[in-house]
């Protein structure tokens, strides 16, 4: 329990982290500083205007073009499109109303593919942002009791930890996406035949799904290695059908592969 808490609070900070240091492609950097209710905690409250500056550095000797999109409530509700000069540096200050609760999620697109550097979730009013800070406060207070209990577990960890590196030493992960239907939904499926996926995600226009038989809509984030693969629940024939919307496959925020939903492979 004592290492469970303390991995929770140190996902929340880590959250914070990569949004301010950000994510980038063979083409483009991108970082999030957002001025929301607890930007560390990536917590902010229904119907506040919250300000954000995206910072964009071109990585390229070319003038690299693309588009930042601020995704939230299932839809896009902020679009503009950038133009960066060979090697030059960008930013992008928005105020933007939290009119839905939810995750929110940046999303940039450019000639490098596409990226998610931020997300945060929007909560319902002060008092349950403030009760969720308690609780995360409580979580890294008992991570401090961790680090004994973490040593002492050391020895019984290396096995697991050995393995994981000798899957990481190919970091190019090779696998296939499909798609298929169980009952009344359609899943759609990942799986990995080289390298390793570490926070394998899938998103389905700006929606992340969720792993099939979970049972909860919360877990939308798993581990592939070679061999394995995972299902994750797209959602019900009847509103699906043909849809257009583009799936994502995302490794911690760096998409890996994007294609229609119409156009993957049905099993």
């Amino acid at each position: 329990m004592i290492v469970a808490a303390a991995l929770i609070a140190t996902a929340a900070i880590l959250g914070y982290v990569f949004g301010i240091f950000g994510y980038s492609n063979n083409v483009l950097s991108a970082s999030v500083e957002p001025n929301i209710f607890a930007p560390s905690q990536n917590i902010a409250v229904l119907n506040d205007k919250a300000n954000f500056t995206v910072n964009l550095t071109n990585l390229i000797d070319a003038t690299e073009n693309g588009t930042v999109r601020l995704l939230g409530g299932g839809q896009v509700v902020y679009s503009r499109a950038f133009s960066i000069p060979p090697a030059g540096r960008a930013s992008i200050n928005f105020t933007q109303e939290l009119f839905s609760t939810g995750e929110w999620t940046f999303m940039i697109s450019s000639s490098g593919g596409t990226i998610f550097p931020y997300s945060f979730q929007v909560v319902l009013n002060s008092d349950q942002a403030s009760l969720m800070l308690d609780q995360l406060q409580s979580q890294q207070d008992q991570s401090y009791l961790s680090y004994v209990a973490l040593t002492i577990a050391i020895a019984a960890v290396i096995p697991a930890y050995v393995g994981l590196y000798l899957r990481r030493t190919d970091k190019r992960p090779e696998f296939t996406v499909t798609r298929f239907r169980d009952g009344e939904n359609w899943i759609v499926r990942v799986r990995c035949s080289k390298g390793l996926i570490e926070q394998c995600m899938v998103y389905f226009g700006a929606d992340r799904l969720p792993l099939d038989g979970s049972g909860s809509a919360l877990k939308t984030e798993t581990v592939l290695g070679r061999g394995e693969q995972a299902a994750f629940l797209a959602g019900p024939i009847s509103k699906i059908g043909r849809d257009d919307r583009r799936v994502y496959v995302s490794d911690g925020g760096k998409v890996i592969f994007e294609k229609p939903f119409g156009d993957l492979k049905q099993e």
